[in-house]
């Protein structure tokens, strides 16, 4: 871990502010820029998650993450990568990752809605810059590797292939302390906002509804990393697990602020009383203490530290559900097998809900990692990935591991509908929300999601009606989310699946074996609509098989579905291609 001289860092801005312009708006994928999108954030409906179909392991985490969220089938992107699962160059990145999930959401029509792109494992966590940039020379400090959500992030920047990217400043939604680049000096008692995917942060952190007026971003987080010195799969759900478990549940724990005379820690820790302050006025427990780990401590709800080396096995501590673990070293986010320092992954593997790290020497820039704030913004009730973009203004090379939507202290509404599960609907229904706010939290809009895309906003308490005759035949699902008017904007939600019954089209799915099998086991699939063409069966956006005709078998081993729990549906197609009927199966287990 290198320090860097707070003159030569300054000089080197000074430089670089000379010779690089800073994107405020990118139309390369012009509809995903300017189109206005819905005030909601930090749920299910707002994630869009890749998945290496060529990875096992990706597969089922993917599976379990889906499940425990309810993350809507449109919403997911398989992605057959086969390229290096530790690191790849910017090119291969953006043209075979980045852009195909960027046309997807475009062409999905969900860029009303997407606030989060997010990976499952096995993908590549380094990128390499240098490509896009042959001729430049960067400073040490700003060394052309990103990590996958650092890139994902900074996406405009991507496609400008703009050099901006790497500058300490360069997140907006973060409030810049411009005091905080190199050492965390001072730690003012910033406000905490929800992020939205249209708006357009302002240097500062204000936003605005223009998108010519500031930067646009997305969350990003990875799952898992399972190669390398990353966690087993096991691991992974059972962290995601224990994450959304605590959701609105209002944990108690400590947060532990660790406090040592190595560059790792005196690179933020002048800033850790003013967080305890700031907790304490919150309600939470927290503490700072001398060490590098609070030894033998077994209520661990957040934790900061600086060191290249320590052993969590040994320490005696407990981590509760939830918790956000991280330190401040060189080599933390790089997992290749074999490296140096300790990893990210440690915290993971105690249960913590989220954990971060560089995947490049970052030169003990504060800048590059969180600033005390990130267990502020988390305490207020801020998912875990707005917690941690809001504390972080230089984030490219930062790799961020956790569920990424984990909200511990969120205070949601209760929200209700006049729908009821599997309902049988015909003709016009009315669809009417019910929200009983939060105790001293204003509800502001209701929207609602047709099969997880959104179809319309409203007040609460606004009857909506639906054409059920415009929709296909079967089975659907409802989802109304209520956004508190606050400036977190925190979520809730109700999730209502229901059938169409207009037309003699439904289609019959059957799947045997049912419940719980192995992925050696072969599947037998039937399916029949009346009047179709084909019908087609699924597994989130993959198609796995088609039958010809009205009714057709399909024998399929439960390896090539994916392990873990799977969902199967099956749409039956008109003469027109069009989609007349649709079903879903029960819930597989694949082992």
């Amino acid at each position: 871990m290198m320090p860097m001289p707070v003159l030569v860092l300054s000089d080197i801005l000074c430089n670089w502010r000379r010779r690089i312009v800073v994107p405020v708006a990118v139309a390369v994928i012009a509809t995903y820029v300017t189109a206005p999108t819905a005030t909601a954030g930090g749920g299910a409906e707002n994630v869009f998650l890749l998945v290496n179909s060529r990875s096992d392991s990706s597969r089922e985490i993917a599976n379990h993450y889906i499940q425990l969220r309810n993350i809507p089938a449109c919403n997911v992107l398989s992605i057959d990568w086969s390229g290096n699962r530790e690191g790849t160059t910017v090119v291969k990145f953006r043209d075979q990752i980045l852009l195909p999930a960027l046309k997807a959401i475009e062409d999905r029509k969900l860029t009303l809605q997407i606030d989060y792109l997010i990976y499952s494992s096995d993908f590549p966590w380094r990128i390499q810059l240098q490509p896009d940039y042959p001729e430049e020379k960067f400073p040490k400090s700003f060394a052309p590797f990103a990590s996958i959500n650092g890139a994902t992030f900074l996406w405009p920047y991507l496609l400008e292939k703009n050099r901006a990217i790497v500058m300490p400043q360069v997140n907006w939604y973060a409030p810049n302390l411009e005091a905080n680049q190199v050492r965390c000096t001072q730690l003012a008692d910033t406000p905490s906002q929800g992020f939205r995917g249209r708006y357009s942060w302002q240097e500062g952190g204000a936003h605005s509804e223009d998108p010519k007026q500031g930067q646009r971003y997305l969350l990003s987080t990875m799952l898992g990393v399972t190669t390398g010195r990353g966690n087993r799969v096991s691991e992974v759900v059972n962290y995601l697990r224990r994450a959304v478990s605590v959701d609105g549940k209002q944990p108690h724990g400590t947060f532990y602020f660790m406090r040592n005379k190595d560059i790792r820690s005196k690179t933020r820790h002048d800033c850790y009383a003013a967080a305890v302050a700031q907790l304490e006025s919150l309600g939470a427990r927290a503490t700072v203490e001398e060490g590098i780990l609070p030894e033998g401590q077994r209520d661990i709800m957040g934790l900061m530290t600086g060191a290249a080396g320590f052993n969590v096995n040994t320490a005696g501590i407990q981590v509760i559900p939830g918790a956000i673990c991280e330190h401040l070293t060189s080599y933390g986010g790089d997992l290749r097998a074999g490296a140096h320092q300790t990893p990210l992954t440690d915290f993971l593997r105690l249960g913590a809900a989220g954990a971060s790290g560089t995947v490049w020497e970052p030169t003990a820039q504060q800048a590059k990692f969180p600033l005390p704030m990130v267990h502020i913004h988390y305490r207020r009730g801020c998912s875990l990935a707005e917690a941690f973009y809001q504390s972080v203004t230089g984030p490219y090379q930062l790799l961020i591991v956790g569920d990424p939507l984990c909200q511990p202290w969120a205070s949601p509404p209760k929200v209700e509908v006049n729908v009821a599960a599997d309902q049988i609907v015909k003709g016009q229904l009315d669809i009417t929300p019910k929200v009983t706010p939060s105790p001293g939290k204003p509800v502001g809009i209701c929207e609602l999601f047709l099969d997880g895309r959104l179809i319309a906003r409203l007040p609460a308490g606004q009857t909506i009606p639906l054409d059920t005759t415009k929709l296909a035949e079967g089975s659907h699902e409802l989802r109304v989310v209520a956004v508190n008017a606050d400036s977190i904007e925190s979520q809730g939600r109700v999730i209502v699946p229901f059938i169409v019954d207009n037309h003699p089209h439904q289609l019959e799915l059957s799947v045997n074996p049912s419940g719980k099998m192995t992925r050696l086991e072969q599947l037998t699939i039937q399916a029949s609509s009346a009047g179709a063409k084909a019908v087609r069966v699924l597994v989130q956006d993959r198609q796995i098989g088609r039958m010809e005709g009205e009714s057709g078998t399909l024998t399929i081993s439960a390896g090539e579905i994916g392990p873990g729990p799977v969902r199967l549906r099956a749409e039956a197609e008109g003469a027109d291609g069009a989609v007349v009927a649709q079903a879903s199966a029960g819930l597989l287990q694949i082992e």
